[in-house]
């Protein structure tokens, strides 16, 4: 990939079933490739069709989605979808972040394992309809994902809340401590009690690392 767009690759992400460990998937890799505009086909798709690749889906609509597949030697059948979108597609992030959660979490990964098993068991006329019906556990594992991110964002702001306390208590103790008689460089409205403020950091630091449902 890299070698047929060179500097068009903004972003080259492994992903769908094949990327997570553990999970039953096809044999058909899933890429997620990120270039400048999607729209400018002739700026990227010779040079992956020389690579063995077919433009098979437009979709302006959706993140200027293109969709190609790799033709397998023989021809017949594919062993690679690739999605491209653009820079800040909303797709990207679901993508990365599902992905993610489930080489993580085993409980979800087991989830849609089994989801897909027993859509697979029942026959579609299009393999877009199979992909569709499983929008119901991919919604809500993303939204366990997203939950969990946010508690992880939430304990490194009051982490780096604690850290900043820590080292304005540190400096203020410092201050106090000066020999009488040499120069002071800040006034203190009152002498600091270390003891309260510890306390004060270790609540905070607590708060931080509480332990959080997933659901």
């Amino acid at each position: 990939m890299r070698a047929a767009l060179g500097t068009r690759v903004l972003r080259l992400e492994h992903v769908g079933s094949t990327s997570v460990p553990g999970l039953a998937a096809k044999p058909i890799i899933d890429m997620l490739l990120v270039i400048a505009d999607p729209a400018e086909e002739a700026a990227y798709v010779p040079a992956l069709e020389a690579a063995g690749y077919v433009l098979r889906i437009r979709e302006p609509d959706w993140h200027q989605h293109r969709a190609l597949v790799r033709r397998t030697d023989l021809g017949h059948g594919y062993d690679v979808n690739l999605h491209v979108h653009p820079p800040g597609s909303e797709e990207i992030d679901c993508e990365l972040t599902f992905r993610d959660w489930l080489r993580t979490h085993p409980e979800d990964r087991a989830r849609y394992e089994a989801a897909k098993r027993t859509l697979a068991a029942r026959e579609w006329k299009y393999v877009q309809n199979y992909a569709d019906a499983k929008t119901e556990v991919i919604e809500a594992v993303l939204a366990r994902a997203r939950r969990g991110q946010e508690r992880i964002a939430r304990r490194q702001a009051v982490a780096e809340t604690v850290r900043k306390r820590a080292t304005a208590v540190k400096a203020a103790w410092a201050l106090q401590r000066v020999p009488a008689g040499a120069p002071m460089f800040a006034t203190l409205s009152g002498r600091i009690q270390p003891s309260r403020e510890l306390s004060r950091i270790k609540c905070l630091f607590e708060h931080a690392i509480c332990p959080q449902t997933d659901t």
